[in-house]
C-alpha cells in the first residue's frame, strides 16, 4: 500500500513539472494572425515592403533573432501556426498618423479591410487574430472620437475608437469562429485604456494587458518579449 502511494506522489510531481515546463499546452490558438504595430516586427517575417523595428542585423537590447519577439515565443510555446504576421512599424489603428498624416495607406484598419476584401479569411482558416496596436495613436496624439459601434463612416475612421470599432465588428461579421485577442498596452494613457475596454466588452473581445515589460526605447527588449509572451500565455490560460 505505501508502495502504491509512493507511486502515486512520485506520478502527481512528475505530471506536475511536466505541466509546468509545457504549461504553454493549456493554451490552444489553432492557424493565426498578428495585426501589428513595430512591437510586432521582424525583418523578413512581415509582408514585404512593411516598415520593420526589429532587425536581424541589428541588436535592439538583446532581441537579435526572430525567436526572440514575442509572437514567435508565443506561437512557438503554443505549438499554434503562424498564417499572417501583418505588422507595420509606426502604424496607427485608425487613419490617422503623426503631425495629422494621412496613415490610411497602411493603418491597422486599411489592413483588416485588404484582408477581408483579398479574401485572406475565405482562402484561410484563421482560429486567432491577435491584435496588439494603439500606442502610436496615443504617441501621435491621434483623435480619439466617440465610441460607436453602428453607421461608422470613412471620416470616423481617421478616429482611433470608430476604428477599433470597425475592426471588430468587420472580423466578426466576416469571421464570426475567429478567436480575437487584444493586447493593451501598458504605455497607453488610463483613458485611452477604459476606452478600449469599453470596446472589447461590448464585441466579447478578449483582452490582456502585459505589467511590468522591461523597456529600451520605449521598445520590449529580449526580457520584455518573454514578459510578453508569458503574460499572455498566463491570461489565456484562466480564461
Amino acid at each position: 500500500m505505501k508502495r502504491i502511494l509512493a507511486l502515486v506522489v512520485i506520478f502527481t510531481i512528475a505530471l506536475s513539472l511536466l505541466c509546468g515546463c509545457f504549461g504553454a499546452s493549456r493554451v490552444s490558438l489553432g492557424n493565426v494572425v498578428i495585426l501589428g504595430d513595430s512591437f510586432s516586427t521582424f525583418e523578413g517575417h512581415i509582408p514585404e515592403g512593411y516598415m520593420t523595428y526589429y532587425k536581424a542585423d541589428g541588436d535592439h537590447a538583446g532581441v537579435k533573432k526572430v525567436s526572440h519577439t514575442w509572437w514567435h515565443r508565443l506561437i512557438r510555446e503554443t505549438r499554434s501556426n503562424l498564417l499572417l504576421n501583418s505588422s507595420y512599424s509606426g502604424s496607427t489603428v485608425c487613419n490617422t498618423g503623426y503631425g495629422g498624416e494621412d496613415y490610411s495607406g497602411f493603418s491597422f484598419v486599411t489592413r483588416v479591410r485588404e484582408l477581408i476584401d483579398n479574401g485572406f479569411f475565405d482562402e484561410n482558416s484563421v482560429d486567432t487574430l491577435i491584435i496588439y496596436g494603439g500606442l502610436n495613436d496615443c504617441w501621435a496624439q491621434s483623435p480619439r472620437g466617440d465610441i460607436k459601434y453602428s453607421e461608422i463612416t470613412e471620416s470616423d475612421l481617421y478616429s482611433f475608437y470608430p476604428a477599433l470599432s470597425l475592426i471588430f465588428s468587420s472580423v466578426r461579421d466576416h469571421s464570426p469562429n475567429t478567436r480575437i485577442i487584444y493586447i493593451i498596452e501598458e504605455q497607453l494613457d488610463n483613458a485611452m485604456k477604459d476606452g478600449i475596454r469599453q470596446i472589447t466588452e461590448h464585441y466579447g473581445i478578449e483582452t490582456v494587458a502585459p505589467q511590468g515589460v522591461e523597456l529600451h526605447y520605449s521598445h520590449p527588449t529580449y526580457d520584455g518579449m518573454k514578459a510578453i509572451s508569458d503574460q499572455i500565455i498566463d491570461a489565456l490560460a484562466e480564461n
